[in-house]
């Protein structure tokens, strides 16, 4: 964000959740505390991104001397974005 300890953001959303799905209405709250006068807000916008995520699982499997097997198991997670859309919510108009 660039402001580090001198500014807070906060965003509530309408409902708590890690997913929306298209055609879905987002609603929420953006709550900004400056704690320096010469630090200005020049615009507020939010990012929405969509993202394929799977997940592999290997198994590797093992005999030793005695004749025992093992199977151990490795998974993989993959994020995939495939799409990036930003919105302005707010601008300043330099008087504020």
């Amino acid at each position: 964000m660039g402001a580090h300890e001198s500014a807070m953001i906060q965003v509530n959303f309408n409902r708590s959740t890690e997913f929306y799905f298209p055609g879905e209405h987002v609603s929420g709250e953006i709550f900004f505390q400056n704690k320096l006068d010469r630090l200005k807000v020049e615009e507020i916008s939010i990012e929405i991104v969509g993202v394929l995520a799977y997940k592999t699982t290997e198994s590797r499997s093992s005999t030793d001397s005695n004749g025992n097997s093992t199977t151990e198991y490795y998974n993989d997670y993959y994020h995939v974005p495939f799409f990036t859309n930003r919105v302005l919510l707010a601008r300043s108009d330099g008087l504020q």
